[in-house]
């Protein structure tokens, strides 16, 4: 059974310029995630759907982009729970980076 990880990255950006920015930034994931053996990324809406391949696993990691946040909800199977925190962290902070221009000020 997946072990979901939640949590929110506020913003001041919009709903578009939010969205542009993770469509634009989040192409790097496979430098961040040197453990996955593939990542796949489509857009639903407003919802970019993140599948990481790792450990012969997949987790799905869900980037809900509204007008003051981006919710992100990550689906950890099996092994890839132990590295919950470490897959989290590399989501949040790549997204926290996206939404501030790496500022404290967003």
């Amino acid at each position: 059974m997946a072990q979901p990880v939640r949590f929110d990255i506020p913003h001041r950006l919009g709903r578009d310029e939010a969205r542009r920015r993770m469509d634009k930034g989040l192409g790097d994931l496979d430098r961040a995630m040197p453990f996955a053996s593939r990542i796949g990324k489509t857009w639903q809406g407003d919802r970019l759907v993140i599948e990481v391949t790792a450990l012969g696993q997949v987790t799905t990691a869900n980037l809900d982009v509204a007008e003051d946040r981006v919710s992100i909800e990550l689906a950890l199977p099996g092994l890839l729970g132990m590295f919950g925190e470490k897959i989290a962290g590399v989501f949040r902070k790549r997204t926290t980076e996206l939404l501030t221009d790496g500022r404290t000020d967003a």
